[in-house]
C-alpha cells in the first residue's frame, strides 16, 4: 500500500497538467524536439495563432492546432485523417502530449 502511494505521488510531480499559461509556453513560435514513443523524432514548431509546421527530416508539413479541454488538439501530422487530440503535462524537461489511445509525444528543447 505504501509503495503504490510513493508510486502515485512521484507520478503526479514527474507529469503535471497544463493550464493555459503552459499551452502558451508550448506554442510559442520555436521549436520543439518531439520524441515519438517507438518512433522518430521530429522538429514541430506550434505559433501563438494555432498553425504550425512539423518536420522529420528533409521533408515538411505545415499544420494547424487549437485549445482543448486539457491540452491540444492537432490537424494534419503525418500519417494521420484527421485532427488528433492530447492531454498537455509539464515535466521536468517539457512537456509530454497523451492521446486517449496512451500514445505519447514527448516535448523537448
Amino acid at each position: 500500500m505504501k509503495r503504490q502511494i510513493i508510486i502515485g505521488v512521484l507520478g503526479a510531480v514527474l507529469a503535471l497538467p497544463v493550464n493555459a499559461q503552459g499551452l502558451s509556453e508550448v506554442a510559442d513560435g520555436l521549436q520543439w524536439n518531439a520524441a515519438i514513443a517507438n518512433g522518430p523524432t521530429v522538429a514541430i514548431t506550434l505559433n501563438p495563432n494555432g498553425t504550425g509546421a512539423v518536420k522529420m527530416g528533409p521533408v515538411g508539413r505545415d499544420l494547424t492546432w487549437r485549445a482543448a479541454q486539457d491540452g491540444l488538439c492537432i490537424a494534419n501530422l503525418p500519417r494521420s485523417e484527421g485532427p488528433r487530440c492530447f492531454a498537455l503535462s509539464a515535466t521536468a524537461g517539457g512537456y509530454l502530449m497523451t492521446e486517449a489511445g496512451g500514445n505519447t509525444i514527448s516535448l523537448t528543447r
